[in-house]
């Protein structure tokens, strides 16, 4: 089973000011083996709603929210990592999506349309996505999905399959982590995931 957790909207440094524990640091259930943590980007769209750049969402100039990510100091490195990460415990994020609050998601409260961002947002596209891919599987009888991370790992080198964001950092207090570059890093995770591509990368049945 696929569960898809936000990774925080505290950078780098989720324990609060003041709780005892130093440098990075990272919030549960997203530091989880078992879930595919979501970070967040900005996006900026140009005509047509063509993309023309992405970076770590990071809105330091506007209030101390940024996206989680780091290395764990408890939970040791799960196996779809090894090919990605030399540390000895997990790291975050595994993927990102949009968070920043422009052009944001639309949410209807009292009858009136705002627009919100954040990794609650991000993590629920991400989610949304996943969920038809496996339906569509489902429906032409092919094995469920299970963990997504499985597969999103084992395709992220496939060219096209992942939008790599490479400039920004998730770094809010000055502790040194986390800061974006070309292929997997703790700011962005793998990448935003193409759905026009990724779904095509699922491996056969066995």
């Amino acid at each position: 089973m696929s569960t898809f957790v936000a990774a925080g909207d505290s950078g780098s440094t989720t324990c609060p000011r003041g709780s005892g524990v130093r440098g990075a640091s990272l919030s549960f259930p997203a530091v989880s083996a078992f879930v595919t943590a979501v970070g967040g980007t900005r996006l900026t769209l140009g005509q047509g709603n063509g993309r023309v750049s992405e970076t770590v969402w990071n809105d330091t100039p506007y209030g101390e929210r940024a996206a989680g990510g780091g290395v764990s100091k408890l939970v040791p490195r799960p196996q779809y990592q090894a090919q990605v990460s030399s540390t000895a415990n997990r790291t975050l994020l595994d993927v990102s999506a949009l968070a920043d609050i422009s052009p944001g998601w639309p949410v209807v409260t009292d009858a009136s349309l705002h627009t919100v961002g954040g990794t609650s947002g991000s993590s629920p596209l991400t989610a949304a996505a996943t969920a038809l891919v496996a339906a569509k599987e489902r429906g032409a009888g092919r094995p469920p999905l299970g963990l997504a991370n499985g597969w999103f790992y084992s395709v992220a080198t496939r060219p096209g399959a992942f939008f790599d964001i490479v400039p920004g950092d998730n770094d809010l207090n000055s502790v040194g982590c986390c800061t974006a570059g070309p292929g997997y890093d703790t700011a962005s995770g793998l990448g935003v995931p193409n759905w026009t591509v990724l779904p095509a990368t699922l491996p056969p049945p066995g």
